[in-house]
């Protein structure tokens, strides 16, 4: 397995593949929305870490930096002194190998190494694998609130979690 960055020539292959593999009864991924998150690459404002296996994508996690993490997240950190795991996805056919966990411990070294204090993420509260990997990387809850217009199914929640990185 060899995990690197992704470059911007890589957006169509992680756009088929977020789209392909990542949406499920938890998370909903609108195109548009994805389109939106992979923007961040063009601009400079996120990295995509990525897992291959021979020529084959198995994974990738789109790690936001600073200002550019969601206005919401403010009210719990400072955006400047922190980074959002937009998005981890794993093929379906690689689940429960631990490639989500170490994608994640991944964006985790890779905001220490930028100078940042904090990771941010959010799953939809229900999503107990997701809360696994997140805590085998070390992230904490830090919030559960009421999100109906992102959460369509189950309690409707989404649980926000950080790890601190220095």
């Amino acid at each position: 397995m060899r995990f690197c960055k992704a470059s911007c020539e890589d957006v169509p292959l992680l756009r088929a593949f977020i789209l392909d593999h990542g949406e499920s009864e938890y998370n909903s991924l609108p195109p548009d929305a994805v389109d939106s998150e992979l923007s961040l690459l063009s601009t400079g404002h996120a990295d995509a870490l990525c897992v291959y296996e021979g020529q084959g994508l198995l994974g990738f996690a789109l790690l936001v930096r600073g200002e550019a993490c969601p206005d919401c997240l403010a009210q719990y950190d400072d955006l400047k002194g922190m980074c959002y795991a937009a998005e981890v996805v794993v093929s379906r056919q690689c689940t429960g190998r631990g490639l989500g966990t170490r994608l994640l411990s991944l964006c985790v070294e890779e905001a220490r190494d930028k100078g940042y204090r904090s990771v941010y993420i959010w799953r939809h509260e229900d999503n107990a694998p997701s809360a696994g990997m997140m805590r085998k990387a070390g992230f904490r809850m830090v919030d559960t609130v009421y999100d109906p217009h992102t959460r369509k199914t189950g309690s409707r929640r989404t649980t926000i979690m950080n790890r601190t990185v220095h």
